[in-house]
């Protein structure tokens, strides 16, 4: 049995690009997976109530959201971190400093401070999410598992990253002006340590895709690591192999070389 561990954005869909669902490919190739006897995993910087439909529906054995700060195999939780509310107003303040939009995520909601504003529009439009996100305040006693800031310019998330990385890990989107904010130590790759030990499998035998600077962690976690050909120079770098772009079914054609699936 072989795992595999596969990331959305830039790996599966390339939402600028016009591709914001699954093609009928990467469909198959979940199929396949499976009907080998493999396992496949989401590994996302997403939250759950940012999964759209047709990513669920690619029935995935279990799910590494949140940038490796939320897992579960089967159903069951496997990881949760969840920030103070000192990380939180940490957060808010340097928004409301900086002009920025906050986004506090966790499977149920987005919180966020201005559902208005171009900023915010311009982010959905950019990432094609239509999770549910409410600007109302943030509940007492509310979970939050991971973070998102957007702003006016790149400049704003250069300083971000600077200020904010003492209790953060701060990393920057592929679209220049937004980030994730992780729980800091905290990574897609330490997850996917924590499932090969549950599930005994060896790192010989997992498979990781991703196309940005968050899955560095996750594709050094495994023996096999692919870098998406439209990916970020620095994951290239330390990849085992690339696949090829996303907008030609590099997923499904890297499992078809290395033997995981057969043609369809």
């Amino acid at each position: 049995m072989k795992i595999v561990f596969v990331d959305i954005d830039g790996t599966i869909l390339l939402c600028n690009e016009g591709l914001i669902e699954p093609t009928k490919k990467t469909r198959d190739a979940f199929k396949l997976l499976k009907a080998n006897g493999h396992l496949v995993f989401i590994a996302s910087g997403r939250c759950r109530s940012l999964l759209k439909k047709e990513i669920l529906d690619l029935k995935a054995d279990g799910y590494i959201l949140c940038n490796g700060a939320y897992s579960e195999l089967k159903g069951e939780v496997l990881r949760e971190c969840v920030f103070t509310k000192q990380m939180i107003d940490a957060i808010i303040a340097f928004c409301k400093s900086n002009d920025g939009i906050y986004y506090l995520e966790n499977n149920r909601c987005i919180y966020t401070n201005d559902l208005t504003s171009k900023t915010h529009i311009d982010f959905i439009n950019c990432w094609q999410t239509d999770g549910n996100y409410t600007d109302h305040p943030l509940p007492s006693g509310e979970h939050i598992n991971m973070a998102m800031m957007a702003f006016k310019t790149p400049q704003t998330v250069i300083k971000a990253k600077k200020e904010l990385s003492d209790i953060f890990d701060i990393c920057p989107h592929i679209y220049p002006y937004s980030c994730d904010v992780n729980y800091k130590g905290i990574s897609k790759g330490k997850a996917i340590t924590d499932i090969l030990k549950i599930k005994g499998i060896a790192k010989e035998d997992a498979y990781a895709f991703g196309d940005g600077s968050n899955d560095l962690e996750m594709i050094q976690a495994v023996k096999y690591g692919f870098a998406m050909a439209n990916g970020v120079a620095e994951l290239k770098k330390i990849a085992f192999d690339i696949a090829d772009n996303v907008l030609n079914d590099g997923f499904y054609q890297t499992l078809l070389k290395y033997g995981l699936i057969n043609a369809h």
